[in-house]
């Protein structure tokens, strides 16, 4: 049922006043808050994103139901199967209700608007998205994010077909929850992302294609990360070393690898020859070693990403990479192969702490019969040591605290430099 009076589903606002436009030109648009061409988004390292929820939720619904339809409303933009955004309930709000720049990205009802609600709500707008962390804005990220309902102008309802008359829960939260992933408003009519709406309509609760065309372009699922192929050569074994990092995806849960040697890429996962199919902690880097390589022989290699929800993702070129194995004996290249502890504790294959490792590796332990011995040593034991401290972020930190000499000492040794 219409309601008498054009209800504005939302406002959002960067806490110091600056309201965003309604609408725009063409379809979706992302989130510009000072209208600098800069569009805002969460960076990987906080994906999936923490959110809590006020324990008191709607005076209208006395059981949990809105509770659970605000993770329900959460759920539709994470289960878009072209985006890696997700984000991860950690329970009711310890705090008193406020858009504070706080560290934690809350939802809440407003019963009464007094005070400093009264700046943001009025008779008309059912709820609002408040950037709160503006330290990182003007770089294009989020930081801190609160969503705040109108419980004093509206009632609300959380039944599963809706209530003629109440503003249904999971609908108006679906749409704000794209203003907390940094989506602006958009003209197509029926998408959830669009201004205006109705009570009673639960429409919202699913998303139309213009809104996952919007959630896609802000976080494409695109295959996995930083993928490289390294080859090594010590001493008298050959290998190619894989290291990638896993999209921060919650329903991505394993990688295979498959590889040919005739000059194509494996194009699905019956084609080629099966290297691996190992599972992964999303966020996090992986390291696989092809031993028994024959020298000389280029590897065509492609990593096909399982997801709970879609299964094995077609590849891209994201996911393709190639890399020729060196003669038994051979000095590694100059590109050097995967330093597997400091790269898992230090983040990234491309860490600056890591390349200098490499290099040190490279220019200096190469040339020295103890230092080729003990390379062939760390690379044997690397990967039953990674599968060990992998999930354990505290060993993580120690190993990182022994590593820091050891970078600082090869970085003098070296020349300095990264």
């Amino acid at each position: 049922m219409m309601v008498s009076r054009r209800i504005i589903l939302s406002f959002f606002v960067v806490l110091g006043g600056l309201i965003s436009a309604v609408g725009s030109a063409s379809a979706y648009t992302l989130w510009d808050p000072y209208g600098d061409g800069v569009n805002v988004k969460w960076p990987d390292d906080k994906i999936p994103v923490e959110y809590y929820i006020d324990a008191a939720g709607s005076d209208d619904i006395p059981d949990d139901q809105d509770i659970i339809a605000i993770q329900e409303s959460f759920a539709a933009w994470s289960n878009v199967p072209t985006t890696y955004i997700s984000a991860t309930y950690k329970g009711a709000y310890p705090g008193i209700k406020q858009f504070r720049d706080d560290g934690f990205n809350v939802l809440f009802w407003v019963e009464t608007i007094t005070g400093e609600f009264s700046v943001y709500f009025d008779a008309n707008t059912l709820g609002i998205t408040v950037l709160t962390g503006t330290g990182k804005l003007r770089e294009g990220y989020l930081t801190d994010v609160d969503i705040g309902f109108n419980g004093a102008n509206f009632s609300w309802s959380a039944e599963p077909t809706g209530v003629s008359g109440k503003a249904d829960v999971q609908s108006i939260a679906t749409h704000e929850i794209g203003h907390f992933f940094g989506l602006d408003h958009t003209n197509v009519v029926g998408a959830t992302m669009y201004p205006y709406g109705s009570l009673g309509d639960t429409t919202l609760r699913t998303l139309e294609q213009d809104d996952i065309d919007a959630i896609s372009a802000v976080y494409p699922y695109t295959g996995v990360l930083n993928f490289a192929a390294s080859p090594v050569s010590v001493a008298d074994a050959s290998w190619i070393v894989l290291t990638w990092r896993n999209p921060p995806r919650l329903t991505y849960e394993r990688t295979m690898i498959r590889y040919r040697t005739d000059g194509v890429y494996p194009a699905t996962i019956n084609d080629g020859i099966l290297l691996a199919d190992i599972p992964v902690v999303p966020g996090q880097t992986s390291f696989y070693s092809h031993t028994g390589t024959q020298p000389n022989m280029t590897y065509f290699y492609t990593a096909f990403l399982y997801d709970n929800r879609a299964g094995f993702m077609l590849p891209n070129a994201n996911c393709q990479r190639a890399a020729t194995a060196i003669g038994l004996g051979g000095a590694v290249d100059d590109d050097g192969g995967g330093c597997f502890v400091a790269t898992l504790c230090y983040g990234d294959y491309h860490a600056p702490a890591v390349r200098v490792l490499r290099r040190f590796r490279d220019c200096w332990l190469t040339r020295l019969e103890t230092g080729r011995f003990f390379i062939a040593g760390y690379y044997a034991a690397s990967p039953a040591l990674c599968r060990y401290i992998e999930h354990d972020a505290a060993m993580k930190d120690f190993f990182r605290m022994m590593l820091d000499p050891l970078v600082a000492a090869a970085r003098l040794i070296t020349g300095g430099g990264q």
